[in-house]
């Protein structure tokens, strides 16, 4: 029997770093409706995304996003591909912990002139709140920042109309009139999102350039203390 190197290089299927191993389960329900309507039950893939109608993937149990409460994400498996494809609802961000709204909710409120530990103690979860210094509550706005302008950048490539000339989270909140930019924006580039980065798209994150001139190493320090009062 071929191994899989020898399959994929034949041609027989992609090989396996570029499958499209996460999918969009096609609704739009917010979390808790996915919840309480036990929607990985009923989630379907009629063909394979690889074979097409040639193949159709059964069902192969589920696994968990453990952030922000546990939660079953549906998958199948394909035997001529031997690899599994997992139905994500829109709700949630891609290969990233938690909720796409969780991203913008953060980059809105910075844009707003918040600073980042109001913004980490309003908008964490209850169930990881942790006494947290400015520091920490400036790389966690940070990182999420970082993910928006990933995102905003991939979408000039395929939704140009409704990106073009946005720069923040605010901004894209306007352009399409919804609260939850974000999740609405999955659906509008649904056929594209094989091709786009994470949080937003399912595929790769995108290349880093590392050890360049201009990077500088980050000196050890220590935390600072908590701001008092």
């Amino acid at each position: 029997m071929l191994s899989t190197k020898r399959k994929a290089r034949d041609g027989w299927y992609p090989a396996r770093a570029l499958l499209p191993v996460q999918l969009r389960l096609n609704t739009q329900p917010t979390l808790e409706k996915y919840l309480s309507q036990r929607a990985w039950h009923s989630a379907t893939l009629p063909c394979c995304p690889i074979d097409g109608a040639g193949c159709r993937p059964r069902r192969h149990g589920c696994y968990w996003r453990k952030f922000p409460c546990p939660t079953p994400i549906a998958r199948f498996y394909c035997p001529r591909a031997r690899t599994t494809f997992s139905l994500l609802p829109d709700c949630f961000s891609s290969r990233y912990r938690g909720e796409l709204a969780e991203i913008e909710q953060v980059c809105v409120a910075a844009e707003s002139g918040a600073d980042s530990l109001s913004v980490c103690n309003t908008l964490r979860s209850v169930d990881s709140a942790v006494n947290i210094t400015a520091r920490s509550a400036a790389r966690w706005v940070g990182r999420r920042c970082a993910l928006m302008a990933i995102v905003l950048r991939a979408l000039l490539g395929v939704a140009i109309e409704q990106v073009e000339g946005v720069r923040t989270a605010t901004q894209l909140r306007a352009r399409l009139h919804s609260a939850e930019a974000l999740v609405a924006m999955r659906a509008i580039i649904a056929p594209d999102l094989g091709s786009l980065p994470p949080p937003l798209g399912f595929g790769p994150w995108p290349n880093r350039e590392r050890n360049t001139p201009n990077q500088v190493p980050h000196a050890m320090a220590p935390e600072p203390d908590a701001p008092s009062g």
